[in-house]
């Protein structure tokens, strides 16, 4: 039975870290293609008889791509805040009318998460649309993203805690204490692979992008 057990966590445990190490994927698999239909009008526009006004160029990035990527920031993070809004509070409503106690606490946690992972969406279609979408921004957000993947499974350990809890009201083998051990070392786990996958990939990109600087 303990060995049936060790099998399922290191197989969860597995599939979190195959999660994290593609955490740069994520981002690409949300973002619908905005930055590629933005730059398809930004086109339009420097083809337009103004182009020559909008392709005015500041370090580089086209005037127009600087507007356009601050209009799609600005856009998510109202969007994070209508997510606060009109989503988590009503829910939050909802939840509080039940019974037990632990559908309220998932909601709390996971919205931080939630909302940091709009804004982190947007800036990377910021990132893309002014054009500076390179080795180290994508290091960035290949750790945040990370960041986000462990703080969103982190979240769901006062929910975890809360169950047991109850359990334990039920069953006097689970006491308090072990509850809060047995938390306490899950929470242990997740915070040390969270830092240990960003800080394994920022080693692997460095070492990527090294070469590339001496050769300029």
């Amino acid at each position: 039975m303990a060995q049936a057990q060790n099998v399922d966590i290191n197989t969860t445990l597995s599939k979190i870290s195959t999660i994290a190490k593609n955490s740069d994927k994520v981002l690409e698999n949300f973002d619908m293609n905005i930055s590629q239909t933005v730059q398809h009008y930004l086109n339009n526009l420097y083809s337009g008889k103004y182009g020559q006004v909008w392709a005015y160029s500041f370090f580089g990035i086209p005037f127009a791509n600087i507007i356009a990527g601050i209009i799609v920031f600005a856009l998510f993070f109202f969007l994070r805040h209508l997510f606060a809004r009109w989503i988590v509070k009503p829910l939050l409503i909802i939840a509080k009318r039940t019974e037990t106690n632990i559908d309220d606490i998932i909601l709390q946690e996971i919205s931080k998460p939630i909302e940091f992972f709009i804004i982190l969406l947007g800036f990377h279609l910021f990132v893309q649309i002014i054009l500076l979408q390179n080795g180290w921004t994508d290091i960035t957000l290949r750790i945040l993203s990370t960041f986000n993947i462990y703080w969103f499974i982190y979240a769901f350990t006062p929910a975890i805690q809360g169950f047991l809890n109850n359990l334990g009201d039920t069953n006097k083998r689970l006491s308090q204490e072990f509850n809060r051990f047995l938390i306490r070392i899950i929470r242990l786990i997740i915070v040390v692979a969270g830092f240990a996958f960003p800080s394994q990939s920022l080693y692997i990109e460095k070492a990527n992008l090294l070469p590339q600087i001496e050769q300029k």
